[in-house]
């Protein structure tokens, strides 16, 4: 693959995939704060105070989209309020758009209330 460009082209179509992705999510999170570089397949997205980081992961999966929360890469107490967007995941563009036209769904609603057992 080295010798005969094949590794050079996979890397070419990589690097403008996750740009075109990239543009993708900040077109779609307009207004949302993100955190990145432009040739990550991975976003930060920090979220409102109204949203634990497990609570938003929890809403998102009921929309059948899988994030990561922030404490799964917080080392010690403190707990950053985000998830993670890994944009390459989704095998399409037409899914990567799908799942993060959820995201905005649920970052528009707001949290269920807890229930208390008595």
């Amino acid at each position: 693959w080295l010798e005969d460009g094949t590794a050079a082209r996979i890397a070419h179509w990589k690097r403008h995939e996750i740009s075109s992705r990239q543009t993708m999510a900040h077109r779609l999170l307009e207004g949302e704060r993100l955190q990145t570089h432009p040739s990550s397949p991975h976003v930060w997205l920090h979220l409102p105070a109204r949203w634990s980081s497990d609570e938003f992961v929890a809403a998102a999966r009921s929309r059948g989209v899988w994030l990561n929360a922030s404490s799964e890469f917080a080392v010690g107490d403190q707990r950053p309020r985000g998830v993670r967007l890994c944009l390459g995941t989704p095998r399409t563009r037409a899914g990567l758009e799908q799942a993060l036209t959820r995201v905005v769904e649920t970052l528009a609603d707001r949290p269920m209330a807890a229930r208390a057992v008595v």
